[in-house]
């Protein structure tokens, strides 16, 4: 009888466990689709980063990988401008935040309100691929 309880009492903890590492193994992504703006990431969307600077205002930052297939799915959170030429590495237009694998940026797209998000007045995000869209970062900044 006891030996049952010992192995219930057992299997109950690793299963919690499992749940609780699935949940922050998932949580970069969930950072990235609030930081996009959208509902759902493509399923292609993987190996995603993200860090954050935390004073008065917030600067998150997340890099990730994507099929280019997908990668046009992520301009449909924001009302962006129009696509425009970058030059650079992803670490130098991160905002400070270098997150993954540092990339060549040959695409950003740009959104900036003063109408509020929010907790915030302000934001300006900053969507940037590689020249084959399989990698992207996104930069988020709140006040």
């Amino acid at each position: 009888m006891k030996a049952r309880q010992v192995f219930g009492i057992i299997a109950i903890a690793v299963m919690v466990t499992g749940i609780g590492v699935a949940s922050y193994l998932s949580r970069p992504s969930r950072i990235t689709a609030a930081l996009l703006n959208v509902t759902k990431l493509p399923s292609s969307l993987r190996n995603s980063e993200c860090s954050s600077l935390l004073s008065q205002d917030t600067i998150t930052t997340c890099s990730f990988e994507i099929d280019p297939a997908d990668a046009s799915h992520l301009i449909a959170g924001w009302p962006y401008s129009s696509q425009i030429e970058g030059t650079g590495s992803s670490d130098e237009l991160g905002w400070g935040l270098k997150v993954g694998k540092p990339f060549p940026v040959s695409f950003i797209y740009e959104y900036s309100t003063d109408q509020g998000a929010g907790p915030y007045t302000h934001i300006d995000v900053s969507l940037m691929f590689n020249a084959e869209r399989n990698r992207g970062m996104v930069t988020f900044f709140g006040l």
